[in-house]
């Protein structure tokens, strides 16, 4: 067992170091907003708001801001790619020597399946709507938005790149197909299905959402880092991805985790109706006159 946990650690350093590329610095509240300050989504909005959502991703893409973040987030990739076939053996040989380190892979690869987001999205929205905390409600409804926007591009990208997931492989380091046949696609997905990493990026855009909202919780990026970097080993180590998968996985994550917080910066409007203003007025011929002002 003290062998499993000290490997388990020089995984997850390891992949400290590709991680940190992508940790997005959050300052730190003092305290948490107040909760009439916040506004409420509703539960359409994860779905209205994806159009926008997509528009501004694309924004962010193609802005000259952004274009040296692109070029690192390709050459990371290429790099990976590179010594893929050797990084994977390492963590399988890991997985396969040691049963503890399987259950651990299981229960982080599951933690990035989607259906734990979708929990987490569950228990917040439970506690926000029992204890009327509009934090929690705003936070259970940007998880369900960042998982379906972030998803959908990541299907997207799969069906373009058509690589071999390591479980399928019929070369040292994956095979490339672009735009495969839909048809072949759907009956041996994981012969196509590894770029991006739809676990990584959704487990860390989720985690990028509770951490923008609750930056003032100091623990949450210590909680959250590692526990994405143990679901990055536990996906290469059971051989369903490489690790040249996940700079582009992060970075769809971060980017998606980004457009939709900002929503949360922008001042809350105020009421629809203000109490209406009297105001005395003369009129063109000299009669006082009492004026009302009221704006909705």
């Amino acid at each position: 067992m003290a062998k499993t946990i000290l490997t388990l650690i020089k995984q997850t350093i390891l992949f400290g170091a590709v991680l940190l590329f992508f940790i997005k610095p959050i300052v730190a509240a003092d305290y948490p907003p107040k909760n009439e300050d916040i506004i409420v989504p509703g539960f359409l909005d994860s779905f209205k708001n994806l159009p926008e959502d997509w528009m501004l991703f694309k924004n962010d893409l193609v802005d000259p801001k952004n274009r040296s973040a692109f070029w690192n987030v390709m050459a990371w990739t290429a790099v990976t790619v590179a010594t893929d076939y050797e990084s994977w053996q390492y963590f399988k040989d890991m997985h396969d020597d040691s049963r503890s380190m399987q259950v651990m892979n299981f229960h982080f690869v599951s933690a990035g399946d989607g259906f734990f987001q979708f929990s987490l999205a569950g228990v917040f929205g439970a506690y926000g709507a029992v204890a009327d905390d509009h934090l929690a409600l705003r936070t259970a409804q940007q998880i369900t938005e960042v998982i379906l926007a972030t998803g959908a591009v990541v299907q997207l990208m799969k069906h373009v790149t058509g690589r071999e997931a390591p479980l399928r492989t019929s070369t040292r380091t994956g095979n490339w197909v672009p735009f495969p046949e839909q048809g072949i696609y759907h009956r041996n997905v994981q012969k196509y299905d590894a770029v991006p990493s739809g676990h990584l990026a959704t487990a860390y855009a989720t985690f990028l959402i509770i951490w923008d909202n609750y930056n003032h919780v100091p623990w949450i990026p210590w909680v959250g880092y590692p526990i994405t970097g143990l679901i990055a080993v536990g996906l290469v180590g059971t051989s369903l991805h490489w690790i040249s998968d996940y700079p582009i996985g992060l970075a769809l994550g971060q980017m998606f985790a980004n457009v939709i917080t900002r929503r949360n910066h922008k001042k809350k409007p105020q009421a629809s109706l203000l109490t209406p203003q009297f105001i005395p007025i003369i009129s063109s011929n000299s009669t006082p006159m009492m004026g009302l002002k009221w704006i909705w």
